[in-house]
């Protein structure tokens, strides 16, 4: 197995309690997206669920002739700030929370450096945008990853739409997100029709 159960189970507790918070839609990708796209044919081949994701991606449009005030306002950084209210804090470009690994408690910084490393999940947001916009590190701190296919899901509308955790959420069409996870395409090619 690739990761620990407990990983998956928290990272979906934390998914779902993120989601509630959000004003849809949300844009969500990654090994979530995959999950909930293949796992109920993966389900009826295998006889069990699709192994589900470790972290959260959580995709945005940022328009590049927005200002810096249309920036600040805007659904991403709305987004970044509801998820750090959470506590979950700013590394490089990710928003972590840690947890520790055999009771899914939450730990905070203090609890977590008295812990061995073994004994911690460290569950990450990610915040990927189709652009990167001049003056988001002023506002955020940090520079989020950057997936121009992005732009396939928010411009040209490649997307399906299903309600998750009582928000409306985007999941990109398939081959926005083949281009985007070459593991992914490796999966759907070993996952019967």
């Amino acid at each position: 197995m690739l990761y620990e159960p407990n990983e998956i189970k928290i990272s979906q507790k934390q998914l779902k309690k993120v989601f509630k918070r959000l004003k849809g839609p949300v844009c969500l990708l990654g090994g979530w997206a995959t999950y909930y796209i293949v796992n109920k044919n993966f389900e009826k081949a295998n006889g069990r669920k699709y192994i589900g994701s470790r972290d959260i991606d959580i995709g945005f449009h940022i328009d590049k002739n927005w200002t810096e005030e249309q920036l600040r306002k805007s659904k991403f950084i709305t987004v970044i700030r509801t998820i750090e209210k959470m506590s979950f804090r700013s590394i490089s470009f990710r928003l972590v929370k840690d947890f520790e690994l055999d009771t899914e408690r939450e730990l905070t910084e203090e609890k977590s450096a008295k812990l061995p490393l073994y004994q911690i999940f460290q569950l990450c947001i990610d915040p990927v945008v189709d652009y990167i916009h001049p003056k988001i590190k002023n506002l955020l701190g940090f520079v989020p990853i950057d997936e121009p296919l992005l732009s396939l899901v928010f411009q040209k509308k490649m997307f399906t739409t299903i309600n998750l955790f009582e928000t409306k959420t985007l999941l990109p069409k398939t081959h926005v997100l083949l281009g985007r996870d070459n593991l992914f395409k490796r999966l759907l090619f070993a996952i019967p029709s």
